[in-house]
């Protein structure tokens, strides 16, 4: 760990403040196929848990929402799997977290092209 960035050899994963893991994410691409289930790595989760980490943050850049749960029910609750690319993994739905609405609030979008007041 770094300045507050968690990191598995060079790769950067995400921040640790105060017990909570952030990390962001796009909804469109990095949810897995079966669902719309967030994974970590088992390794980056043993080394959260050595930290002392109590919840995990996660910010969708596609919706702007944003995602918590904690460690501990991740650990219970999440499905595992193993990755060709990143090996073993642990994955929970998002609709398991609980979601808090984006960041800046809801989006006024204009009707027929037209901007909104």
């Amino acid at each position: 760990m770094r300045d507050n960035c968690v990191y598995l050899g060079d790769v950067p994963c995400g921040t640790l403040r105060d017990g909570v893991f952030s990390r962001a994410f796009d909804s469109t691409r990095n949810t897995l196929l079966w669902g719309t289930h967030l994974s970590y790595r088992v390794d980056l989760l043993r080394l959260l848990e050595r930290e002392g980490t109590h919840t995990l943050h996660a910010n969708d850049t596609a919706t702007r929402e944003r995602y918590a749960v904690s460690l501990a029910d991740f650990l219970r609750k999440a499905r595992p799997f193993k990755s060709t690319k990143y090996g073993d993994q642990l994955a929970l739905d998002l609709k398991l977290w609980q979601c808090k609405p984006p960041v800046g609030g809801p989006i006024q979008l204009g009707l027929f092209g037209g901007s909104a007041a």
